[in-house]
């Protein structure tokens, strides 16, 4: 039964159909193949992969991020970064990184901190005599930050597979994101000291804290939501409710950027986005479903083990086999396929399932970085209108720094756990 799902499931997915549909059609007719297990079943499954309450952030957390930058919120975390490092040099790919993390702090997908922030800051790296393929590249590596510091739906994902945490693994991630979003933020200046990208004059305090007043709801929003979390006020998902409500509270009475008019539009675009996700959450635990009564995980597990029974080459499969992952599925996707195929792995190597999560969950969000998916890496590419083979090479160094942390994290999981 499973080798008709993952056959089928490839040739779908060649043939371009969209991921969702591949995974259902493929499901249904290897359950039809076996003829073992009543077909409703796999509507049942496909329901309750939806039906779950760590998921219902999802949607909130994506609603947040559209209301966001709507309600000129994003807008103001730019301004606050501007003036706190506008004078270092290569400070526009900086700044860029840094919005990243304040926005990733809130909305939690890449594809999201990359629309919200790019269309931002992309233009002004052009207008500092930036390459349209290195605007696009930093951008891209910068909208990782949104899934990895938390909030992150990815890891959101992962808890309702593996039925751990959230919390903890938002606070799991929380090191490993800001380490990533440091690296890059050295990495940039290194590169505009090298290729001498000029700078913004220093601010003075006076304009650094008219603009932090300005932007003070802005940079309460971060602090409200991650605090609530942290605190044990509440749970991610109440969390995700709280940050809309706060959004639209400040884009239509404080900020007033946000008009009542706009709603209808924003609403819809995040539902579609949701729809989208929740049709593929549904179809993958159908797909978990067939994996685990035909022990497929287990399978695997126990033929890695019986190959090699070293901890460093299994390590280097699986962060191998997640890369390709990466290349050909979007980050989603891949964790839906790959946690339950793999989490077997991870008391015999050492990890709590907290921290394989933290770093599988990690090396899979390289997957926006690499083509031909990169879904990052093109919507960053369509904003600059740049080459997509130039920005590929300029975006190589970043991937580089990204599977170093995800190296460092396999042989420093404490970096994970410091905080838990």
């Amino acid at each position: 039964m499973a080798v008709v799902m993952v056959v089928l499931l490839l040739g779908l997915a060649f043939l371009g159909l969209p991921i969702a549909w591949a995974l259902g059609i493929s499901s249904y007719a290897a359950v039809l193949f076996d003829g073992g297990f009543n077909i409703q079943i796999m509507a049942q499954k496909c329901v309750a992969g939806m039906n779950s309450f760590p998921m219902l952030a999802v949607p909130f957390f994506i609603l947040a991020g559209d209301l966001m930058t709507a309600g000129g919120i994003t807008r103001k975390l730019l301004d606050i970064a501007r003036a706190l490092i506008g004078w270092v040099k290569g400070s526009v790919s900086i700044v860029c990184i840094v919005a990243s993390c304040f926005f990733g702090a809130i909305s939690g997908s890449a594809i999201a901190t990359a629309s919200a922030i790019g269309g931002m800051t992309i233009p002004d790296m052009l207008k500092d005599r930036y390459s349209r393929e290195y605007a696009a590249a930093v951008t891209t590596a910068g909208a990782i930050c949104g899934p990895l510091i938390p909030p992150s739906i990815g890891l959101i994902v992962y808890a309702s597979i593996v039925s751990v945490s959230v919390n903890d693994l938002f606070l799991g991630t929380l090191i490993p994101g800001i380490l990533y979003g440091a690296l890059l933020c050295l990495f940039a200046y290194l590169v505009a000291r090298k290729r001498n990208y000029p700078t913004k004059p220093r601010a003075s305090v006076k304009e650094i804290l008219t603009v932090c007043k300005k932007g003070f709801w802005a940079m309460l929003m971060p602090v409200l939501v991650l605090g609530s979390i942290f605190g044990g006020i509440a749970t991610a998902t109440e969390a995700s409710a709280l940050a809309v409500a706060y959004a639209l509270i400040v884009g239509l009475f404080i900020h007033r950027d946000l008009k009542l008019k706009d709603l209808y539009r924003i609403f819809l675009g995040s539902c579609i986005t949701t729809s989208t996700m929740f049709i593929l959450f549904g179809t993958s635990e159908a797909v978990g479903w067939i994996i685990a009564v035909t022990n497929v995980s287990a399978a695997i597990s126990n033929w890695i083990i019986s190959v090699t029974t070293s901890r460093l080459l299994i390590i280097a499969f699986i962060t191998v086999v997640g890369l390709i992952f990466g290349c050909l599925m979007d980050a989603v996707v891949a964790i839906l396929i790959m946690t339950p195929v793999f989490i077997n792995l991870a008391a015999p190597l050492g990890y709590t399932n907290i921290e394989f999560g933290v770093i599988v969950v990690t090396l899979l969000m390289l997957g926006h970085i690499t083509p031909p998916v990169g879904a990052s890496l093109l919507l960053s590419n369509s904003i600059a209108g740049a080459n997509i083979g130039g920005t590929i090479k300029e975006a190589l160094p970043f991937f580089c720094i990204g599977l170093g942390v995800v190296i460092l994290l396999w042989f420093c999981p404490l970096l994970i756990s410091a905080l838990l």
